[in-house]
């Protein structure tokens, strides 16, 4: 009889195992994010900083645009420079940069699942178990989009905070992905502005392009 009692205690403790890792699949995969009640922020477009130390003036390096009212920066520019600001190692590059009037940064990143795997070890990033789980079900190739909205700025530049993540066209919650990779696309965008050596005061965000003032 006790033996009979332990085998179905067995069971049952393997049904729910089964039916925990479901649920964590479930939400990793489905189309629509996992984000807590209340976690949409309005973000003010318009950013007013005392801009910091830049490096030696650097003219010939800003973007073509530079006006009287003001240095406009597109997408397309960033996208270009961040590869130069992205550490060793860093898994993929970024492919595309959009940027909205709402005061957000979307970044597209195309890598492998080895490239990732290999950064975070190489990084001493350790993973949770839900991250590790994600990872390890993830293809081989990943296409990562991610949206980075303002939050703040200082004279060290604009603070930037991860807002939505989708992976492979499946919204995602951020936290899946490790804050690190965050902080570094945060500090490529800030080094690719800063590369234009534009003295600026204020940073107004539209759709396409941030207006250095």
């Amino acid at each position: 009889m006790q033996t009979k009692t332990k085998e179905r205690i067995y069971l049952l403790v393997i049904v729910f195992c089964l039916m925990m890792c479901g649920v964590l699949l479930i939400s990793v995969f489905i189309g629509k994010p996992i984000m807590a009640a209340g976690e949409a922020e309005q973000h003010t477009p318009v950013v007013r900083l005392s801009q910091a130390p830049l490096p030696a003036s650097a003219a010939q390096n800003a973007p073509q645009g530079a006006e009287p009212g003001g240095l406009e920066i597109t997408g397309e520019y960033l996208a270009q420079r961040m590869s130069a600001y992205l550490p060793s190692g860093f898994p993929g590059e970024a492919v595309d940069v959009s940027i909205t009037s709402d005061g957000s940064f979307g970044v597209g990143l195309s890598m492998t699942k080895s490239e990732l795997k290999d950064y975070l070890k190489s990084s001493g990033i350790s993973l949770g178990i839900r991250q590790a789980v994600a990872i390890g079900f993830m293809p081989d190739t990943i296409e990562v989009s991610a949206e980075l909205s303002c939050k703040s700025a200082d004279t060290y530049g604009i603070r930037l905070e991860p807002k939505r993540l989708s992976i492979n066209n499946k919204n995602v919650d951020v936290s899946f992905m490790p804050q690190n990779i965050f902080d570094v696309l945060s500090g490529a965008i800030n080094a690719s502005i800063a590369y234009s050596g534009y003295d600026f005061a204020g940073i107004v965000f539209l759709d396409g392009a941030v207006l250095l003032k």
